[in-house]
């Protein structure tokens, strides 16, 4: 609808009284203690030492409480039938809509754990190069951005042209088989490997538990038999329960086949009329792995218009387990995009 607007911002402290003196009583409190340790290192006239000990936490505090409000600029984002602009400070940047060239999203990681996510648009400018925006937005919001971005650049198109030759394409159905059977022995035989390993592990700790028995004395024998009696079992254990009952139930809900036609859906033993979708969410298939689960499954996920939520898993990512990837996903993902088109169904990928 030409005119039509959706602006977007991002989270901004709301009162920076409160971030100002909060970021300082913080970092003084934390300097405090550093300047102690130092000047208790080396050797300072005791009254400068209590000047030092003050004036320095103080100042530092103020230095970041400064900071936390001068950098504290809001993210905007508008959205018109043509064009997205960017704004951030004194910065703003306009992109046609036609540009738009997908997106990015960089998992970070410290030491093993997760920290944050940076979720990117980007752009073709004119002179080729591609411009990579950092969108400050949770997941639902960034999400919400690139599902308006497509739908409006389809909105541009010759949209009744397109969706003949779109629901022409479904003629006679496009059905698409996944290899369940497959994927279920691969995770039968992973089960009897850990199965193995389990046992493995469990008969070492008994050994060491019986060897300490009989050659050390009765003290290190309880502590032995106390670290390696746990460890051990407990070993085992996860190394055979850890993600099955979620791999197990990702494999129920894993279809054997599915069927694209003019005005249908099927997955597996479920049929859907498009009358009967409101909006159909899949994982991206460029992800090489999925964080929001532990056993790296990719879903797609179809919601009715009475708001029930149904789940369908597709094999796994390459980096989670390549014996158990859907080839086939890349296509399925761009059918699915093309029938909830035609269709007039939303559709928008979980862009993490």
């Amino acid at each position: 609808m030409p005119g039509d607007k959706k602006v977007f911002q991002s989270r901004r402290v709301n009162n920076r009284a409160f971030a100002f003196f909060g970021m300082l009583i913080c970092t003084a409190i934390l300097t405090f203690f550093l300047v102690r340790e130092i000047l208790d290192v080396i050797y300072v006239d005791p009254q400068l030492y209590y000047f030092l000990e003050i004036i320095i936490p103080v100042l530092n505090g103020i230095a970041a409480g400064i900071l936390v409000v001068v950098f504290d600029k809001q993210v905007t984002i508008e959205i018109d039938d043509e064009s997205l602009t960017y704004t951030k400070g004194n910065i703003v940047e306009k992109y046609s809509l036609d540009s738009f060239a997908g997106t990015n999203v960089i998992n970070n990681y410290m030491n093993g754990g997760y920290v944050n996510s940076e979720r990117l648009l980007k752009f073709i400018r004119s002179d080729g190069i591609i411009r990579q925006i950092n969108v400050p937005f949770k997941e639902e919001e960034f999400s919400d951005i690139v599902a308006l971005i497509v739908k409006h650049k389809r909105a541009n198109a010759d949209t009744e042209e397109v969706t003949n030759g779109i629901r022409d394409s479904f003629d006679g159905g496009k059905r698409f088989e996944i290899p369940k059977d497959e994927y279920t022995e691969s995770f039968t035989r992973a089960g009897r490997i850990k199965g193995i390993i389990g046992i493995i592990v469990t008969v070492i700790a008994v050994v060491v538990c019986i060897v300490a028995y009989l050659k050390l004395p009765q003290f290190v024998f309880i502590a032995v038999a106390i670290i390696f009696g746990f460890l051990g079992p407990a070993l085992a254990a996860i190394i055979y329960f850890y993600g099955r009952t979620e791999t197990k139930q990702a494999l129920s809900d894993t279809p054997s086949f599915v069927i694209f036609e003019p005005f249908c859906l099927t997955f597996g033993d479920k049929r859907y009329d498009a009358s009967e979708i409101s909006k159909i969410v899949a994982s991206p298939d460029t992800y090489e792995s999925i964080r929001s689960t532990t056993v790296g499954f990719r879903t797609v996920v179809i919601t009715d218009r009475n708001d029930n939520k149904h789940k369908y898993c597709f094999g796994r990512t390459p980096k989670d387990n390549k014996k158990m990837v859907f080839e086939g996903y890349p296509e399925l993902v761009g059918q699915l995009d093309s029938w909830c088109f035609a269709n007039h169904i939303e559709f928008r990928l979980d862009l993490g």
